[in-house]
């Protein structure tokens, strides 16, 4: 069985720009482990009706797929399922999550709907093809799921699962070795232990590494950071939700705004990058509120010379529920 992986452009493209999902790259390695052969390709090379397996994790290229040849398909991302997708005479496998969640059995012999939540086991490196490293800056890599506080009303809940920090920080050398580009942790708010270990396992190895990654901003101390910087962290994400205290307090993020901005100040000290996360209550929250949002967002604006980023989910009205709006803005 032959595997083309789609190398067509994503709507979202995981921390990097003008390119396919990460992910897919991440899958092409654990086709490489289980000897599968593959190639990456378009959506037109799709020629091979007998032994071809199409992957795409573009919601762009769902609606196309009818007119494919391959028999079976597995498609991935947000939003794939079953019920708005129409196909004829082919296999379809639909897989709700990351690329490189797909795993051995999953890709030999599992059907129908298919969740891969496990983590892995061992060092998995991404085979990204030389025409396609010039357009990356950063390589996510998945070292974690779960929420680490489960207080939000806004997420999933699911409990926290985290990588061994070793295995991770072997990662980060492996991956920063090959391809000479950031790594991205994906773990959402790791313990102060957990960067700790992970820095001491760089520090020790001595090897020259560039990586980012998330963390409550309460783990983040002056010297904490320091050392972070000095085992080659250069980014930091950290979720700001809104710009207001009534809000970090309803979801026990722990800290206050000042506190966000005194942190911004040392990174910026520090010549380290941030990325901010805010969550976008548009069109809940009241009038109030958004000034609040807009004047402390400013302040940031202003700061010169530090450097970020912003990432504003929008809560539509089926996650972000009238009871919760009412927990924050009473």
């Amino acid at each position: 069985m032959n595997f083309l992986i789609t190398t067509a452009k994503s709507y979202h493209t995981s921390h990097s720009n003008d390119i396919i999902p990460i992910g897919l790259f991440y899958l092409a390695n654990q086709l490489h482990r289980i000897g599968q052969p593959f190639k990456f390709s378009t959506l037109n090379e799709v020629t091979d009706s007998e032994s071809t397996i199409y992957l795409s994790f573009l919601l762009s290229d769902h609606v196309s797929l009818i007119n494919t040849v391959a028999k079976k398909i597995i498609l991935g991302g947000i939003g794939a399922n079953k019920n708005n997708i129409i196909t004829t005479e082919k296999e379809l496998l639909i897989f709700c999550g990351a690329a490189s969640h797909l795993d051995e059995n999953t890709l030999l012999n599992s059907s129908g709907l298919i969740v891969h939540s496990s983590l892995p086991e061992d060092i998995e490196i991404p085979i990204i093809p030389d025409e396609y490293l010039n357009k990356i800056e950063i390589i996510p890599y998945n070292n974690g799921k779960g929420c680490s506080y489960g207080q939000c009303s806004f997420c999933t809940r699911e409990k926290l699962m985290a990588l061994d920090p070793e295995i991770t920080a072997e990662a980060i050398i492996a991956i920063y070795n090959k391809y000479k580009r950031q790594v991205q942790l994906s773990l959402d708010g790791p313990s102060k232990q957990y960067l700790n270990n992970i820095c001491n396992y760089i520090l020790a190895a001595s090897v020259d590494v560039r990586w980012g990654c998330s963390a409550m901003a309460f783990n983040l101390d002056k010297e904490m950071l320091n050392k972070l910087s000095l085992a080659g962290c250069v980014s930091i994400g950290i979720g700001l939700e809104y710009l207001e205290d009534t809000v970090l307090d309803a979801i026990s993020k722990g800290s206050t705004t000042n506190e966000y901005f005194e942190i911004i100040e040392i990174i910026n000290d520090l010549h380290m990058y941030a990325h901010f996360c805010i969550i976008n209550f548009d069109p809940y929250v009241p009038t109030k509120y958004k000034q609040i949002h807009h004047n402390n967002l400013q302040k940031i604006l202003n700061k010169n010379n530090v450097k970020f980023s912003f990432s504003v989910s929008q809560l539509q009205s089926n996650t972000c529920t009238d009871e919760a709006i009412k927990k924050i803005f009473k």
